[in-house]
């Protein structure tokens, strides 16, 4: 019908996204065990704000936006200090980000305080498990684009990292981060650990 192909339909008859962008804005979450989605298409967050919560994001899977090369997270706060008496028992600092054969772009940013356990900005939230048994995990090659990305603050267990690559099982290869800015501490674009050649990540980062 005209109506699902104008509403449902993934791609148009040109082959072209159909996607619509849709903007979430100045929404705040707090004292969550989870904040986010599985699966989310063409949504941005703006002025998004997530405070004392045990994840400050938990995204799995996502796509770049129809038509428009606008970031994904932007103008928004990520913090916690893992204390009493606000913060919840078990709160963290880290976005368990999406993976997929797509740029995720976050622009504007800033993650404060902490406990931090395993990472800040974590790529690949459980992207390949459906995959690992077959040897593959192709689908998880996402590029996280930096700019105007502050880290503020940082602690946690050891040495805070502020990247990671995979997490909860997910696939810690294939991604990669790009800073169009310092975002990375002055490096441009940081890969994997496991992919050998090359020389030692920075530390911190």
């Amino acid at each position: 019908s005209t109506l699902r192909g104008y509403w449902f339909d993934e791609f148009k008859a040109d082959g072209t996204d159909n996607g619509k962008l849709a903007i979430v804005e100045d929404s705040l979450e707090y004292h969550s065990i989870f904040v986010g989605h599985y699966t989310l298409g063409d949504v941005q967050f703006k002025n998004f704000v997530s405070v004392w919560n045990s994840h400050a994001m938990y995204w799995k899977v996502g796509k770049n936006f129809a038509g428009t090369d606008r970031p994904h997270v932007v103008d928004s706060l990520f913090v916690s200090d893992n204390s009493a008496p606000f913060a919840p028992p078990g709160s963290t600092l880290r976005f368990l980000g999406p993976a997929g054969p797509f740029t995720f772009f976050l622009d504007n940013t800033t993650f404060a305080g902490g406990h931090v356990g395993d990472g800040v900005i974590c790529a690949g939230q459980h992207c390949g498990l459906d995959q690992t048994a077959q040897g593959t995990q192709s689908m998880c090659n996402v590029q996280y684009v930096l700019r105007g990305v502050k880290f503020e603050g940082i602690y946690g267990e050891q040495q805070a990292r502020h990247i990671r690559f995979g997490i909860s099982g997910g696939n810690p290869v294939l991604p990669i981060f790009t800073a169009l800015d310092n975002s990375l501490g002055g490096y441009r674009s940081i890969v994997s650990g496991k992919l050998g050649g090359g020389g030692e990540p920075p530390r911190g980062v």
